[in-house]
Order: C-alpha cells, then sequence, then structure tokens
C-alpha cells in the first residue's frame, strides 16, 4: 500500500535533513506515521544515519551529509515513484524480541535474516529491489 501524503512528508523531511536546515530532535519530531513499508523502513535507516550525524552547524555535519547524500537521494526517488516496497520487512514486536539475543551473540542472531534479505535484491540500490527498477525510476524522474 502506497501512502502518498506520507511518502511526500518523509521526501521532504529528507531533503530538509540534507541540507542541514533540520536538527536530528526536530527531523524525529516530524516523521509521519504510516503502514507503507517504504516508508517505515526508510524511516528506519534515516533514523541511523541521524544516529551518526552531530547536530547542524557542528563541524564534521556536511561531510558525513555529503557522503549519505547518494544514498538519501536514492531512497527519496523511491518515494517518489509508484513502486511498492519488495524487500522483506520484520514486523516490530520480532525486532523488539530480537534484541537482547543479538546482543548477547554480538549480532549473530540476525545472520539468518541478513542471509535471506541480501538473497532477495541488490542492496547497492535499496530501497529499490535491482538496478532495472532503480534506473527506469531515475529515468522517469521519480513522480515529477
Amino acid at each position: 500500500m502506497i501512502d502518498r501524503a506520507s511518502r511526500e512528508q518523509l521526501a521532504t523531511l529528507l531533503g530538509e535533513l540534507t541540507a542541514g536546515n533540520v536538527s536530528n530532535d526536530e527531523f524525529h519530531a516530524q516523521l509521519p506515521r504510516s503502514n507503507d513499508l517504504a516508508v517505515r523502513e526508510i524511516i528506519e535507516q534515516a533514523w541511523l544515519l541521524c544516529r551518526e550525524l552531530p547536530e547542524p552547524k557542528a563541524e564534521g555535519r556536511k561531510k558525513l551529509l555529503r557522503d549519505a547524500r547518494a544514498e538519501v537521494s536514492r531512497w527519496t526517488l523511491f518515494l517518489e515513484s509508484e513502486r511498492e516496497y519488495e524487500w522483506p520487512a520484520l514486523p516490530k514486536w520480532a525486532r523488539i524480541l530480537g534484541f537482547i539475543p543479538s546482543v548477547l551473540t554480538f549480532g549473530l542472531f540476525w545472520a539468518p535474516y541478513r542471509w535471506w534479505f541480501k538473497r532477495t535484491g541488490d542492496a547497492q540500490v535499496w530501497p529499490f529491489i535491482d538496478e532495472k527498477q532503480f534506473q527506469e525510476a531515475r529515468g522517469k524522474g521519480g513522480r515529477r
């Protein structure tokens, strides 16, 4: 299910984040809530990105953003597309229940999931499932 309003809101927020116009806290406060798997999974990746980012105007933030810009651009392109999210997604309860075993096994608990995930598609073009989808979206320029 594509939630167009949430995808547009998230795409705008990602643009604001990479431009340095919003702080990490402001970004998190404005995130949409949605049942669209693409929105939920991209938010999770953005959350991981934000953990690494210092606050706006802090030294080193621009370099980190520059390094992440291609990836964030790909996320935005996917959000602007009419594609359904096709990657496997664990329900939230599974992620919560897996937290302690993951810590106790230094992440090895998730090895079967990572193997399954990587066999599903081309991780280099995530959230697109393969290079063909990515190139088609680039050719169309997303939705705009």
